[in-house]
C-alpha cells in the first residue's frame, strides 16, 4: 500500500510541476520548487535507482536525470 502512495504523490508532483511551469516562456530556464525536491529526495530514500543516484539536495531538480519539468 505505500508504493500506493509515492506513486500518488509522483503523480501530484509531476503535475503540479508542469502545470505551473507551462505558463512561462519556452526559453526560461525552469527552477524546481524546494517542496518539490525534497519529495523527490524522499522518494530516492525510499528505493535504490540508477537514476537517483546523483539527485543531491541544493541543486536544481529539473535537471536531474530522469526529472522533466515544464515540457
Amino acid at each position: 500500500m505505500a508504493w500506493l502512495s509515492w506513486m500518488c504523490l509522483l503523480f501530484m508532483l509531476f503535475n503540479t510541476c508542469s502545470s505551473a511551469n507551462s505558463s512561462s516562456s519556452p526559453s526560461s530556464r525552469h527552477l524546481c520548487h524546494p517542496d518539490d525536491s525534497s519529495a523527490l529526495l524522499q522518494l530516492k530514500n525510499s528505493f535504490y535507482s540508477s537514476r537517483t543516484i546523483f539527485w543531491e539536495k541544493g541543486k536544481d531538480c529539473c535537471e536531474w536525470r530522469g526529472v522533466t519539468c515544464g515540457r
